[in-house]
């Protein structure tokens, strides 16, 4: 384009020569040729006016028949980014996540969010890729289980690639004659599917590549066909060293390892290196969709020339060679450590020496010959297997693996391909080689745990011994079943085994079994088959894979389970469903030591889908365990709130069930049960199913069991009483009723003759006796005793039933009449109708009675308005209130009617009261008004009630505290708002000087102290006249984090120091509370305060035993030598506290081990004082100083003599502590013992100094 050209352009040539061009291209190409500028300005203007018009038509062609591409356009290429991110971290970052309570309840919780925010540079980045690279190690062999993340990276400018590649095709053209005909042919191009116009675009960028010089075009075939082929992403290193490779050399010649520079540009723009892991890929994915379609046009015998330079670099002299040190043997710790430094130098090697079976794979085989010479080559191949061991050992989570003994048959199996392991075969001249014993394993595990079912069969039909155990005492059947199946196991979890070596191919199970392998072989400590242990750990695909294979199902463990008693005990429904189809017997052995039956556990557990399968199997319901309990009995005493504890560890062991779903509740597996033909006159000891529920109070089975059609007459065997005998004994009152309306014999007698009328006459239940008298029960009935239901009353004190039952009985009645209604019968008759609720009665005994005594009181001292109150008989105090009844009478207890119909919680006899007069301010326990009882019992309703009907919202009881106080404190937001939008002051003090605020920070209630705080709240206030502390010391002294957080964020001061001199801070770290510690620091809390006694924060930490605390601190830069004011350090005093795991914690970050009180103890001297004698020896074993003395001369071993530690003496004195040092006043450890009369001190110290053949010295 630099020479200039006339040309005359039509008005429509350019617009469609440029229309495949971005908007931000066409400034280049205009000013880039001056020819243009004229003609084209004012053409570009009218591109630039209708390309919304043009993008929208093509938008509209691409949603109708493109939607897919179009997605993968807009998608990311995530892979690369997740890539980069795992490369750039460094080993444990962010693992603190990954072992958090709160990302273990993510992971096996459903339909939850873990959201993690943080600032910019917080590490969010690194911390999601840890994330996701664990979540995909864990999940990579569950075929229904998808990984998607996205990262957001505004950075991209992908969508600019076809324009540059576009304009890069211009480069090198020498007249505007090109430039037009290459903008024809892209116009031509422009009304073509995306994937025709990239692929245009790239073939013409492959052909300016061919256009290279024949240095640059080679180099860039290179380049481009190990990007291509490569089995990963290479980053510019690796890709450099690969280019450098010479085939037939012994060395690489690092003169020969080309500019990065001049790789890219010799690319045409197909490559792109990223700025931070210098990564080196393809630009876009569809260039790699290209180059997937076109490969063998453009890179024939690509993969034959990778894997000769693969395999000539693994030949070199470098990786023949062991590495230098003081021992050659493969397995010695040297060697494997040269191995990895050897890798660490030559950056290539860990690639090649994990993928060159993967371009052997895809090779045509031409330098098969050149691969066996690499593979008999043992050096060679000894260096290859130690770095694939090495990379196995980070897979598995372990340190290392010996791997001198590793030989070509493991290299070929690990990779896969099938001739060359056919090759070795033939050549095999020691069968042993291939089942050489190995810690890695036997080839055969390599080409197990690598998936490659070729190389499985192969060997095995060759003869690789499929029943060797390892060191565990699996074989690979074993470890295959136990590894596929091992995610869920509750043992592996236990055992914290990383998750990946728990999962391997499930499919190798089937070749290993075609080949013959031992499905009945035992695994581990508990005896399981594979069998077994699939179901343990829920694998169903292996489960069906070794029953089809005939495995036995009735094969047991170590605590005689079956396959499937051990699903029914974890809650497997579909693998019990599983072994039912396929014929497992349900009545097998008893489980555990209650002895019961598969549908009686899984009914006692709650297991709602098992019962449902074993029932409908037909499993036997009526089964009794050990207790005398049949499975119906089982699932009303279930698990969660059992009668009877497990018997065994192992029981215990199982009874945790893998499924997180809660168990179902007992009338749900009655239901079933019932459903199922379950015996409910099956009796547990002398009682039936039925009366069990009722004295448990279980309404609902009483009415289930009922309708099932129980036998409502069926006695207790010992007590000889009936379901509504047992309801009336029990004070079931709601149950008796349930009772009496399914037909219950009102007249059936127990053992001393009472019926359910005596029963209830001696409980003094009223209400029970009156549903009996409506029920036509006998009044006049006697018992063995001779006493009659009145009798029973009046014996037992039940005044009010006496009342009932003379009103009720027929000489009371007949007195009546004869009597012609005296007063007080008629007052008592008037109460009697006020409880009652017969209003025509009693309207007419007013009109015959008009100057009744409307305050005649009962045995409770209740008028007939306090009892029409209680009882809800609005019609009633209607009629009283009206009839001059008043209305604030208060009984026995100072309650009037309104706060008896409060308790009910009856609005409209409360509404009825307020109304007739009655004092809302009338103040009962504790100087409360009724709106503070209405706020304890959580009522809003009647909240309002009261606020609308003018109630004191800022009244005070005993204490002080308003209504808001006590909303606040039940963390009852609703009233709290409620009354504060009506008044309530939100800053009233009690009488101890605590606001309402305080009341919310006491329980951590969130709501409420986020309402307090938005309605003028002070979050810093004092919270007592006698204490110097605040809401914030409040919450933190409780634990409640949230509550922190709300008050940290309304901006109270962090660092409030109470009576004592302390902080929140120096609290939260005294008890341990990481998540507020953190939270604190976090906001920039003083991490150097200290006590009175100059004791800084990781001193009390330290001394508390909080090791996870003493690390935060210290690493947000507190200083963990710090004194106090008698020179102890916090080390001192861990070791004085005994805390080992604060000491390790505190040396771990730097502490000084021979650190120095103000007597001159170190941390030893301290930990032998006080006896503590793991920490002595642990101490010992880092190297603390044996014979260091304090100021009055003393060590170690005197300090423990003194104070009488004979097994810290002992400790010390193996390590060869001098048993006859003298202190300053010339006392030796002996002296010291004999003092304080420690006579077994003296012994050993005695016997010590005889086998050193020295006489005590006399000391004085």
């Amino acid at each position: 384009m630099q020479t200039r050209t006339s040309i005359t352009l039509g008005k429509n040539t350019l617009p469609r020569l440029l229309l495949p061009l971005r908007k931000s291209c066409y400034l280049s190409v205009l000013f880039s040729d001056y020819v243009f500028k004229a003609q084209a300005t004012k053409i570009c203007i009218q591109i630039v006016n209708s390309i919304e018009e043009k993008i929208e038509k093509v938008h509209i062609k691409l949603d109708r028949k493109h939607d897919f591409e179009i997605l993968n356009w807009l998608a990311t290429d995530y892979g690369s980014q997740q890539s980069d991110y795992i490369r750039l971290r460094q080993p444990g970052t962010g693992q603190w996540l990954l072992d958090s309570s709160m990302f273990e309840t993510w992971l096996t919780t459903d339909n939850q969010v873990l959201y993690c925010p943080g600032i910019p540079g917080a590490g969010k980045t690194i911390t999601t890729a840890n994330a996701v690279d664990h979540l995909e190690k864990l999940y990579q062999d569950y075929e229904s289980v998808g990984i998607a993340y996205i990262y957001c990276n505004f950075k991209r400018h992908n969508e600019f690639l076809l324009a540059k590649l576009r304009l890069d095709s211009f480069s090198g053209m020498g007249s505007s004659k090109e430039v037009l005909e290459a903008l024809g042919k892209t116009q031509k191009v422009s009304n073509s599917s995306i994937e025709e116009v990239y692929d245009v675009a790239y073939m013409e960028t492959m052909d300016r590549i061919k256009r290279q010089s024949l240095a640059s075009q080679k180099r860039a075939f290179k380049a481009l066909s190990w990007i291509v082929f490569a089995g990963k992403q290479l980053d510019t290193i690796e890709l450099q060293h690969a280019l450098a490779i010479e085939p037939g050399t012994n060395a690489l010649d690092k003169q020969n390892i080309p500019r990065e520079d001049l790789v890219i540009s010799v690319c045409g723009g197909l490559v792109a290196i990223d700025e931070t892991s210098k990564i080196i890929r393809l630009v876009h994915y569809t260039t790699q969709e290209f180059f997937d379609r076109t490969r063998d046009t453009w890179f024939p015998g690509a993969q034959d020339d990778i894997v000769e330079r693969c395999i000539t670099y693994l030949l070199y002299d470098d990786f023949r060679q062991p590495p230098d040190g003081p021992s050659e043997w493969p397995n010695s710790s040297w060697y494997r450590w040269g191995v990895h430094i050897k890798m660490e130098s030559n950056p290539l090697y860990y690639y090649i020496a994990n993928y060159w079976g993967h371009h052997a794979q895809k090779s045509s085989g031409t330098h098969d010959k050149l691969i066996l010479e690499f593979l008999k080559t043992k050096s060679a191949v000894v260096f290859c297997g130690g770095a694939l061991t090495h990379i196995r050992c980070q897979w598995r989570g372990n340190e290392s693996f010996p791997f001198g003994d590793l030989n070509a048959l493991h290299l070929v199996a690990h990779v896969g391909v099938s001739r060359l392991m056919a090759y070795l075969l033939e050549d095999l001249n020691d069968p042993a080689d291939l089942n050489i014993p190995s810690e890695s394993g036997a080839p055969i595990v390599w080409a197990v745990e690598a998936g490659n079912e070729a190389i499985v069969r192969m060997l095995a039909s060759n003869g690789a011994d499929l029943e060797r155990r390892n060191s565990k005492g699996h074989t690979i059947l074993c470890e295959a079943a136990k590894e596929a199946s091992g995610v869920n196991s509750l043992e592996y979890l236990q055992s914290g085994k990383h998750t990946h070596e728990m999962t391997v191919w499930g499919d190798m199970l089937k070749v290993l079994i075609e080949a013959g392998a031992d499905t009945e072989v035992i695994i581990g400590q508990f005896s399981r088959t594979p069998l077994l242990e699939a179901v343990c750990n829920n694998w169903e695909r292996v489960a069906t894979i070794l029953i089809n294979a005939g495995a036995n199902l009735e094969a047991k463990d170590i605590i005689h389970r079956t396959a499937l008693q051990m699903a029914v005990s974890l809650n497997l429904p579909n693998m019990v469903k599983l072994l039912i189809d396929k014929g497992a017997d349900m009545h097998g052995p008893r489980m555990y030591y209650a002895k019961r039956t598969m549908v009686s556990y899984a009914a006692y557990m709650g297991y709602e889908e098992v019962v449902r399968l074993l029932v409908n199997g037909g499993a036997d319901l009526n089964i009794k365990d050990a207790y005398d309990q049949t499975a119906i009995w089982n699932a009303v005493t279930p698990y969660s709130g059992s009668l009877y504890s497990p018997s065994s560890p192992y029981e215990l062991d199982s009874i945790v069930p893998s499924s997180r779903s809660p168990p179902a509740q007992p009338e749900v597996i009655i239901k079933i049960l019932i459903d199922g033909g379950a015996d409910l006159e099956a009796r547990k000891g002398d009682q039936t199913f039925l009366i069990k529920a009722v004295e448990d109070g279980r309404e609902d089975l009483v009415k289930l069991v009922l309708d099932g059609g129980a036998n409502i007459e069926a006695r207790d065997t010992h007590w000889d009483y009936t379901a509504l005998l047992a309801a009336i004994r029990t004070d079931k009152t709601i149950i008796a009723k349930l009772l009496i309306d399914y037909g219950a014999n009102l007249q059936a007698r127990e053992k001393s003759g009472n019926t359910p009328l005596l029963e209830a006459a001696e409980k003094g239940n009223r209400e029970i006796i009156e549903m009996l008298i409506n029920g036509a029960a006998d009044l006049e009935i006697k018992n063995q005793f001779d006493e009659n239901p009145l009798t029973v009353a009046s014996k037992r004190g039940h005044g009010e039933v006496v009342g009932l039952l003379k009103a009720f009985s027929p000489s009371s009645r007949r007195l009546t009449k004869q009597t012609g209604q005296k007063a007080q019968q008629v007052s008592n008759s008037l109460l009697e109708l006020a409880r009652r609720g017969l209003e025509a009665e009693m309207v007419n005994l007013l009109n015959k009675q008009p100057s009744l005594n409307l305050e005649i009181k009962d045995e409770v001292g209740r008028t007939p308005l306090s009892i029409a109150a209680d009882h809800g008989h609005e019609v009633v105090i209607k009629l009283l209130l009206g009839s001059g009844a008043k209305v604030e009478t208060k009984d026995n207890y100072g309650k009037p009617p309104l706060w008896l119909a409060a308790e009910k919680q009856n609005y409209g006899v409360l509404k009825l009261l307020i109304k007739g007069g009655a004092d809302l301010e009338t103040k009962g326990r504790e100087n409360k008004t009724l709106i503070f009882i209405a706020i304890e019992k959580k009522d809003e309703e009647m909240v309002r009630i009261l606020i609308d009907n003018g109630a004191n919202i800022n009244a005070k009881d005993i204490f002080g505290r308003t209504p808001l106080f006590s909303a606040a404190f039940y963390g009852f937001t609703a009233v709290a708002a409620l009354l504060i939008d009506t008044g309530a002051d939100v800053r009233a003090e009690d009488g101890t000087g605590k606001t309402p605020i305080w009341a919310a920070s006491a329980t951590g209630d969130e709501a409420v102290m986020k309402l307090l705080i938005n309605k003028g709240a002070d979050p810093g206030a004092k919270t007592g006249k006698y204490t110097d502390t605040c809401p914030l010391w409040t919450v933190v002294s409780q634990r409640h984090e949230a509550a922190a957080k709300i008050l940290i964020d309304s901006g109270v001061d962090l660092d409030p120091v109470d009576d004592r001199g302390e902080t929140p801070l120096a609290w939260a770290a005294m008890k341990g509370f990481e998540e507020i510690v953190k939270l604190l620091i976090d906001k920039g809390v003083n991490i150097e305060f200290k006590t009175s006694g100059y004791q800084t924060l990781v001193f009390i930490a330290a001394s508390c035993g909080h090791a996870s605390v003493v690390r935060i601190l210290a690493e947000s830069g507190a200083d963990i030598e710090a004194k106090d004011r008698d020179a102890e350090t916090a080390i001192s005093w861990a070791a004085c506290q005994g805390h080992l795991e604060v000491v390790k914690t505190l040396l771990d970050l730097g502490a000084n081990l021979e650190a120095c009180n103000k007597k001159g103890d170190t941390p030893l001297m301290v930990a032998a004082r006080k006896g503590h004698t793991s920490l002595v020896k642990y101490l010992l074993d880092i190297g603390a100083r044996l014979e260091a003395k304090n100021k009055d001369g003393e060590t170690a071993l005197s300090r423990a003599a003194s104070r009488g530690h004979d097994a810290v003496a002992e400790l010390l004195l193996d390590r060869g502590a001098n048993v006859e040092v003298m202190d300053k006043y010339s006392r030796s450890p002996f002296t010291l013992a004999q003092l304080q009369n420690h006579k077994s001190m003296m012994t050993l110290l005695m016997e010590r100094k005889e086998q050193l053949g020295r006489e005590i010295p006399k000391e004085t």
